[in-house]
């Protein structure tokens, strides 16, 4: 036996000798598994955690670079929740965007839009949509459609950049809308 290909443990109760490619291989699989729990989950359009979402705005959200980029940068036990707030976002700020065209063309106060959610919700998931339920259910019974129109165009809400119709036109924002661009 060479000694360079094995390596040793001193038990206490005598001498163990293991196969260095042994330690290796086991080394090898710790640190794969290792990375792959760093990774997070894969989410594709067919993962487990959009079920209940329409899959056509999954598809549109996943391909959008700057939520893959918030999602590389995010904890990987936090990506699922991330991913299906901005799936149910785009649709809540689509569905408020459209109940904010109809109050100010027929003069008809809309009623909040609701949330979109997958089956099983990520934790914190209803917390954070309840409150832009309350919200806009806040700034609708205010009755001034300005104010559902500044809500939408504001940067912390986050709908001001959300696509307002992708079948219309793929770039064209909440914000291009209602600034009639």
């Amino acid at each position: 036996m060479h000694a360079s290909t094995y390596a040793t443990t001193d038990t206490g109760r005598g001498r163990r000798v293991r196969p260095l490619p042994v330690v290796v291989a086991i080394l090898l699989a710790a640190t794969v598994a290792g990375c792959s729990s760093d990774k997070g989950p894969d989410l594709t359009d067919s993962s487990p955690a959009f079920e209940g979402l329409p899959h056509d705005v999954v598809v549109q959200s996943l391909a959008d670079p700057s939520l893959q980029e918030a999602l590389k940068a995010t904890d990987p036990s936090d990506r699922v929740q991330m991913a299906q707030l901005n799936i149910s976002s785009t649709i809540f700020c689509r569905d408020a965007l459209h109940a904010y065209q109809v109050w100010t063309t027929t003069g008809t106060t809309p009623v909040a839009p609701t949330v979109v959610e997958p089956q099983t919700p990520a934790a914190g998931f209803d917390a954070f949509m309840n409150e832009w339920v309350d919200a806009v259910r806040q700034i609708i019974s205010s009755g001034d459609p300005d104010n559902l129109r500044t809500w939408l165009l504001a940067g912390g809400a986050g709908c001001h950049d959300t696509v307002a119709d992708p079948g219309a036109n793929p770039n064209r924002t909440v914000a291009d809308v209602l600034q009639g661009s």
